[in-house]
C-alpha cells in the first residue's frame, strides 16, 4: 500500500534528522572539520532537513491515495480560519526565535563580517591579536551577546515550551479534506513532535542547566494545560 512508502520515507528522515541534531553528530563534525564547524553546522542541518524531507512531501501527490472525508461548508471555513490563526501564531513563534539564527544564516554572516573586519584591521595594524576576530561568530539560540545563549521564556514560549509544535498541529489536523496518505503523514509528524521534545530537552538541559529545569517546572511541554504550583516537569 502507498502509505507504507510514506511511513518508510518519513522514518528514514526522522532517524537522519535526529542523528544530525545529536551531540554525537556535532562532536564528530567538530573532529572532522575543526572548530569552524560551529559557523556552518546549523545552516547545513536545516538545509539537509528540508532537502531530505522533500521526497516524503512529493509522495502525497504522486502515490495512489484514497479520500477519507471532506468537511462541507460552513464548517470547512471555520476549520480554515483555525488553520490561518494557527499559521499566524506559528510565524510569531518563529520570529521569537530569531529566524536568521534559527536557520544558521546569521552565524554565516557573522563569520563573514568578522573575517572581513579582521582583514581590514590587519591592513592597518600589525600584531596577531588584531587578526583573530572570528570569535565574533556567536553560538547559541537567541544570544544577546556573542557566545552567550539566551533561553527564550517570554511570549508564546511562556505558554508552552514547544509552541512551534503546538501551532503546527492545528495547521495539519484542521485540514477540511483528509486522505489516507495525508492522515498517515500527519500522524507520523505528530508522533515525531512529541517524541522529539524529549531529545530536544536533553540538549537544552545540557546547554542551560538549572534554568531550563526551572522552565520545565513552570511551563507545560506542548499543550497549554494548567500546572500544579509545586508540580514537577513533565518528563
Amino acid at each position: 500500500m502507498a502509505f507504507w512508502i510514506i511511513i518508510l520515507c518519513f522514518a528514514a528522515w526522522a532517524v537522519l534528522h535526529s542523528f544530525l541534531a545529536s551531540r554525537t553528530a556535532k562532536d564528530r563534525a567538530r573532529e572532522l572539520f575543526g572548530p569552524s564547524v560551529r559557523v556552518w553546522y546549523r545552516f547545513a542541518f536545516v538545509a539537509v532537513a528540508v532537502v531530505t524531507l522533500a521526497p516524503t512531501a512529493v509522495m502525497l501527490f504522486v502515490l495512489p491515495d484514497a479520500p477519507l472525508y471532506s468537511v462541507p461548508s460552513p464548517w470547512r471555513w471555520i476549520m480554515k480560519a483555525g488553520q490561518a490563526v494557527s499559521a499566524v501564531l506559528l510565524v510569531w513563534t518563529v520570529l521569537q526565535t530569531r529566524p536568521m539564527r534559527f536557520t544558521g544564516v546569521e552565524q554565516l554572516l557573522q563569520w563573514y563580517r568578522s573575517r572581513r573586519d579582521g582583514r581590514k584591521e590587519e591592513s592597518r595594524t600589525e600584531g596577531p591579536e588584531h587578526g583573530d576576530t572570528n570569535t565574533c561568530a556567536a553560538s547559541g539560540r537567541g544570544s544577546q551577546a556573542p557566545g552567550k545563549p539566551r533561553l527564550v521564556q517570554r511570549g508564546l514560549y511562556g505558554l508552552v515550551r514547544h509552541p512551534m509544535y503546538l501551532f503546527s498541529l492545528p495547521v495539519m489536523w484542521l485540514a477540511p479534506v483528509m486522505t489516507v496518505n495525508r492522515l498517515t503523514l500527519y500522524a507520523l509528524i505528530s508522533l515525531y513532535f512529541f517524541v522529539g521534545t524529549f531529545h530536544e530537552e536533553k540538549l537544552l538541559i545540557a546547554e542551560f542547566g538549572d534554568d531550563y529545569r526551572e522552565y520545565q517546572r513552570r511551563v507545560p511541554r506542548i499543550m497549554p494545560l494548567p500546572r500544579r504550583r509545586q508540580g514537577t516537569a513533565s518528563r
